[in-house]
């Protein structure tokens, strides 16, 4: 890989998803025992057809100089702040989320991911190789931001109610970021959402 975290170990393997039985429906209790004894796989939106949209209008030549500088640093800004979200997602929920093991994958790997292609996990070895025989797969996906996350299953639908899958900031933290858009790939605002997701799981679990 390009960089290593530090505080959470990454490791690189060949997935072979198991298999899943056609029409095969939880219930909300069932789906909460299953999430907790599995693995939870957060999908990383990492934008790169935003950022390739970028380069191939710096590179076609049609832009005038000071509009190519332009959209090389809209560019420049981009992917710092995804790097930014990614290091501040992965470290908030590694040391957060305590419901179940946990991997991150970046969202334009997740479809080789979900084939059983050879992909990029970021997780520790007792998370992958659980993953590898995990029968029901839940993933936590980005909502209408970056600061709020959906939980859903391999058919990425919610699962049955009262299950919680969707999880929002406060009305504080959504005053903040509208005076700070950014905010919200803030180490404090994933900080926040990471024990949001846990607190509600062990929640629901222990009614």
């Amino acid at each position: 890989m390009s960089f290593i975290i530090k505080y959470f170990p990454v490791f690189l393997f060949v997935m072979s998803l198991p298999s899943t039985a056609v029409g095969q429906q939880l219930t909300s209790r069932e789906s909460l025992k299953a999430l907790q004894n599995g693995v939870l796989v957060v999908r990383l939106d990492m934008q790169k057809n935003k950022m390739e949209a970028y380069q191939n209008t710096i590179d076609s030549g049609n832009l005038s100089e000071k509009d190519k500088n332009s959209m090389k640093s809209k560019l420049s800004v981009l992917e710092s702040d995804r790097l930014l979200y990614k290091r501040n997602v992965i470290k908030a929920f590694s040391e957060n989320y305590l419901f179940s093991k946990i991997v991150f994958i970046e969202n334009q790997n997740f479809k080789r991911f979900i084939n059983g292609e050879n992909i990029e996990i970021e997780g520790d070895n007792d998370a992958i190789a659980l993953l590898k025989k995990t029968e029901h797969l839940f993933y936590l996906i980005k909502g209408n931001s970056d600061s709020q996350w959906l939980i859903v299953n391999e058919d990425f639908k919610k699962p049955p109610s009262p299950f919680p899958s969707k999880f929002s900031q406060g009305p504080f933290y959504k005053f903040l970021m509208i005076l700070s858009p950014r905010r919200s790939i803030y180490y404090e605002t994933q900080l926040n959402a990471a024990q949001k997701v846990n607190k509600k799981l062990n929640q629901r679990l222990m009614k």
